[in-house]
């Protein structure tokens, strides 16, 4: 090993490094992708390449997310639950593996509660028989939804806390979406504002001109 790239730490006990946040691959030489919505980029390969992704900011309860993976050759997708740093996934390590692949979503549905992940996925564009290299194209993006709306959002800053009770949902809800009809039909000066007057549950709310 060349002391982990600069990258991590050299154990003492087996020799394996383990890589600093933000870096992967057995000498920690491969900068790991961070996803967050809206990322896309469109990749140049010439022979073999592996590439790391890694979701770890977690999920409001109305999210999902979906990551698109496309290759025009076949490729090598290795997956785990958690941190990357934690559990790094490889051909030896991973808890889901999709064989010579050229096209594959990835959604929050397929992991349950865990919406944390890692991705280690390879491309191998060499031609042992002839000895030459292919070249190819690999495209990757990475996407948040809101389900109720299935529109696509951008998340900044930390989760808000939970709701407590079905009722408070849809009387979040209800608050929104007469917040959005105001904006729709440009009532600046008339709009009003609500009030709580009682608990969500018994659904109350006053309005006052603003």
């Amino acid at each position: 090993m060349n002391q982990c790239s600069g990258h991590g730490t050299c154990s003492a006990f087996n020799g394996e490094c383990l890589c600093d946040k933000g870096w992967a691959g057995a000498d920690c030489t491969k900068k790991v992708e961070v996803l967050e919505s809206f990322y896309s980029k469109k990749t140049k390969v010439q022979g073999a390449l592996w590439t790391y992704f890694s979701y770890e900011e977690g999920l409001y309860y109305t999210e999902r997310y979906e990551l698109v993976l496309s290759s025009e050759l076949p490729m090598d997708i290795y997956i785990t639950q958690g941190s990357i740093r934690d559990n790094e996934p490889n051909e030896f390590n991973y808890d889901v593996v999709f064989r010579q692949q050229k096209y594959l979503k990835l959604t929050s549905d397929m992991f349950g509660s865990t919406p944390k992940f890692a991705v280690a996925m390879l491309i191998n564009g060499l031609d042992y028989y002839h000895n030459i290299t292919n070249l190819s194209t690999f495209n990757s993006s990475f996407m948040l939804y809101d389900q109720a709306t299935n529109l696509a959002i951008m998340k900044s800053g930390a989760l808000p806390p939970l709701p407590t009770t079905v009722s408070q949902v849809r009387f979040e809800h209800a608050l929104a979406a007469i917040a959005f009809l105001c904006l729709l039909a440009g009532l600046k000066n008339t709009c009003f504002s609500s009030k709580v007057t009682s608990s969500p549950t018994e659904k109350q709310v006053t309005s006052s001109s603003s």
